[in-house]
């Protein structure tokens, strides 16, 4: 949790820990909705932070289990790099002959959303230390006017 050194800046602290919280839910609603879980190990490891660094910046930290980008861009287990693109278990008939089922599929519960919200939090920042700026200038001009 971000501590605030001052007043003008609570808006601003408040936001970030709101989108913070929000990209987790949003995540969580997503890997339900695409039934990503399979033990509920990936669900349950989402988590983030949110760290002052001092003057005025923070760090936003999302953590979750490795293999769930793996599963959002729809690779895993057999798709190795460096095979050229090749991959036996791609081919039908190879599949049906040892019983591996339906390909494998992207189930994008993490970069879509996560893309479209730091463009969001990239727009709105902006526009809340402005407000803190022209509330801090117009509370020096009203002091010195008393």
């Amino acid at each position: 949790m971000i501590q605030s050194g001052s007043s003008e800046s609570d808006g601003h602290n408040r936001y970030v820990e709101a989108w913070a919280k929000m990209m987790v839910d949003i995540w969580e609603d997503k890997i339900t909705k695409l039934h990503v879980v399979d033990t509920g190990r990936l669900y349950s490891s989402l988590s983030q932070h949110v760290a002052d660094r001092g003057n005025g910046q923070e760090l936003i930290t999302h953590q979750f289990l490795k293999y769930g980008q793996y599963v959002d861009s729809g690779v895993g287990n057999g798709y190795k790099a460096g095979n050229g693109g090749n991959l036996d278990i791609l081919d039908p008939m190879y599949r049906a002959k040892h019983n591996m089922g339906a390909q494998r599929e992207r189930r994008p519960w993490f970069s879509r959303s996560y893309s479209i919200s730091m463009r969001v939090l990239q727009e709105k920042l902006p526009r809340i230390y402005e407000e803190e700026i022209l509330d801090s200038v117009i509370s020096v001009l009203e002091k010195k006017a008393d």
